[in-house]
Order: structure tokens, then sequence, then C-alpha cells
């Protein structure tokens, strides 16, 4: 009991000094945990904001690839009907006659010429063919218009 008596203004000081430096400590934890709760709210918010454009961005896409895949289908059955009451239109060289490059060039005198060896081609398959290139090309038209 001398040691206190004796030391009793220092003892007093270093437990003021402890009580100050316990309740800046407690403030600046307090006033940090309101900011750290604050930050996750605004991360939750900005990432329920995201998922849900990413969502709308999905749905859109889905949706051109949809309605493509349906025009394609009817852009199909039209160049099909077409052909059919069309025969005479699409012939196209006999690829089987030969497939080495002849070593002569066509002529460049500005007169048409007939090709030899040509042949009637699948007019089913053609329609598909001009179809799908039509159809790629309003998908990746749609594709990017989605912002």
């Amino acid at each position: 009991m001398p040691f206190f008596l004796a030391y009793w203004k220092q003892l007093a000081l270093a437990g003021a000094i402890i009580i100050v430096f316990g309740f800046g400590y407690y403030k600046g934890y307090e006033h940090e945990k309101l900011k750290y709760d604050a930050h996750l709210a605004e991360d939750a918010r900005l990432t329920a904001i995201a998922t849900a454009e990413n969502d709308l961005k999905v749905k859109q896409a889905n949706q051109v690839s949809a309605n493509i895949t349906k025009e394609y289908a009817d852009a199909v059955d039209k160049i099909n009907a077409y052909y059919k009451s069309h025969p005479h239109i699409i012939r196209m060289c006999n690829a089987a006659s030969s497939s080495a490059m002849p070593s002569t060039s066509q002529s460049t005198s500005g007169t048409i010429t007939a090709v030899e060896g040509t042949a009637e081609i699948d007019a089913q398959i053609a329609s598909q063919e001009i179809a799908q290139c039509q159809a790629l090309i309003q998908w990746e038209l749609g594709q990017e218009s989605i912002q």
C-alpha cells in the first residue's frame, strides 16, 4: 500500500491517459465501422445494379437470337418457294469437271463467254445458305445494338 500512496499522482495520470486513449480508440472504431458498413451497402447496391443490367443484356441477346432463328426459318421457306417457282435461275460451274486451276486465264475481251460444265445446284441448299447469311447479318446487327 505504501507504493500506491507514494505514486498516486503518477498512477492517476496513467489511468486518465488510458481512459482518454481508450475513449478515442472506441470513437475511431465506431466511425470506421460506420464507414465500412456504408461501403458494404454501396457495394451491394452497385452489384445489384450491375447484375440487373447484365440480366437485361442477356435477355435482350436471347430475344435477338430467338427472333433471328424464327426469321431464318421464314426466310428459308420464302426462298425455297421462290426457287421452286423459278427453277432456271440458279446455275453454277460444275466443280467435278476439274479441281485444278486452269493454265490460261479467262478472256478479258469484254465479251461474255460460256462456262464449261454448268450444272443445276440444289435450290434448297442455296436458299438455306442465302437465308443463313442474311440471318447472321441480322443477328450481328441485333447484338451490336444491345448497349
